[in-house]
């Protein structure tokens, strides 16, 4: 499957690009994953696999709830008083007065179908609480060996997908248009579920003696799992099914569902797993339950980042978003002072982080030469994608958060390229299948292995 991902916003620095011959990708929204089933510990695809099961394992499972738990009957609630975030010329203050701190539910959770096959059980889930940008509710799937009681404690493997990001014009019009409507529409089963078939870094997760559960949020506010709410007064789908204006709200459907899984399922350590607009869904989310009172035991972001930088790569034509109706639906976490780098250099994150990309990414126009002026005031020439990242990079060097987190920049050819280090969200894909063979800077190793040998120290340590 090749879900289009990239994104976002950006706020300029003083700088000039050579001309970029990249080409903005498109979305195969909806697609699923190929069965995996021949390999060792694969899931087999959940189609038509239902079972009359009410997905409960165990009976009274020990409460790996979320701190704080709200007064909506359940669901954690993580309010926190106004950040005072700066007025971004958006009608009634910064986007309505949402915070990345709005409270989230799992009161209106339904249990949607299940399925059991070659070893492993999944479910499928809707939160009726959330709706999509087009038609029907965020959805979720969790997957797990079958047979494992609900009170046997597993760490959490969190899959965040790609899949760009887009919002509607105030003609009705969705931009970018290769999106819609597929990426705003209620994500199935299937499809989720068979994010758990990946090979590349899932398969290594499968395969591990942890015994992982696996969780595949939807993003269908096609809002880089960052949404708080914020209404879309430009979306022409409106009312929504719980008859409310449409609003992107990705990070509350998204936290909605870690906590739910954490409270029906025991958990020990909780990791992200994000590939490009999952990447960026994946800081969303640690940094938010971060500020809750929640430190995650570590997080992959792979392949895009909230970076000021993005505006170049918008104007070299690498990219075809429009930065001003994506940051009035996102909202708050596209401020300049939630944006990843800020973050880090404040150490106002702890968890650890593995920093992922691959230098000759197109997405971000790969190694075209951009020059800039350095926070020095010296003029500077690199490749548009090292740019991309490098805020988010020095922060790292410079304090990585968890006293372990890692930059990991990569050359690895996307499969049948013929070269260029231009793989999008490498981790997808297991090291053997570009050639050549894995990261090309680091001895053709493989990337994914070191990724998941990183992981391992992290579970040898104490739960969050």
């Amino acid at each position: 499957m090749r879900m289009a991902e990239l994104l976002l916003l950006g706020f300029g620095l003083a700088t000039s690009v050579a001309a970029c011959g990249c080409d903005g990708e498109s979305a195969a929204s909806g697609a699923s994953l190929p069965d995996a089933g021949a390999q060792d510990g694969a899931v087999a695809d959940t189609t038509d696999q239902s079972d009359a099961s009410d997905g409960s394992d165990a009976s009274d499972p020990p409460d790996t709830s979320l701190p704080d738990a709200g007064s909506d009957g359940g669901g954690p609630d993580v309010s926190v008083e106004d950040a005072g975030l700066p007025d971004t010329g958006f009608d009634a203050g910064p986007w309505g007065g949402k915070t990345i701190d709005e409270p989230f539910t799992v009161d209106q959770i339904e249990l949607a179908d299940t399925a059991t096959q070659s070893g492993f059980r999944a479910e499928f889930y809707r939160n009726k609480a959330y709706t999509c940008g087009l038609s029907g509710w965020q959805t979720f799937v969790i997957v797990y060996p079958a047979g494992l009681g609900a009170g046997e404690e597993r760490p959490l493997w969190v899959r965040l997908h790609g899949g760009g990001v887009g919002a509607f014009a105030s003609d009705g019009s969705y931009v970018p248009p290769n999106f819609y409507p597929d990426s705003i529409d209620e994500e199935q089963f299937t499809s989720l579920g068979n994010l758990a078939n990946e090979t590349g870094l899932v398969a290594k997760v499968r395969n591990h003696t942890a015994g992982f559960r696996f969780l595949m949020p939807s993003m269908c506010d096609h809002d880089v799992y960052s949404g708080v709410g914020v209404p879309e007064p430009n979306n022409p789908n409106s009312p929504d099914e719980n008859g409310k204006t449409r609003a992107a709200d990705g990070l509350l459907a998204t936290k909605a569902a870690i906590a739910f899984t954490r409270q029906k399922y025991a958990t020990a350590h909780t990791f992200l797993h994000g590939t490009s607009a999952g990447s960026i869904g994946c800081f969303s989310v640690a940094y938010s339950f971060e500020r809750a009172g929640l430190s995650l035991s570590g997080i992959v972001m792979d392949s895009h980042v909230f970076s000021e930088a993005f505006k170049e790569i918008i104007a070299a034509g690498c990219t075809a978003y429009d930065s001003q109706l994506v940051a009035a639906k996102v909202g708050p976490m596209t401020d300049q002072e939630n944006i990843p780098d800020r973050v880090v250099s404040r150490g106002d994150i702890d968890v650890p982080i593995m920093h992922v990309w691959s230098r000759g990414d197109g997405s971000c126009c790969g190694e075209t030469p951009i020059t800039f002026t350095d926070d020095q005031g010296q003029e500077q020439t690199m490749g548009m994608c090292d740019y991309h990242h490098e805020a988010l990079r020095k922060a790292i060097a410079a304090a990585p958060p968890g006293g372990s987190s890692e930059n990991l920049r990569m050359c690895v050819n996307a499969p049948g390229s013929g070269g260029g280090c231009n793989m999008h969200s490498p981790t997808k894909i297991d090291y053997a299948e570009p050639d050549p063979d894995g990261d090309l800077d680091h001895g053709n190793r493989d990337y994914n292995q070191y990724i998941i040998d990183w992981v391992t120290q992290r579970l040898s340590g104490p739960k969050p």
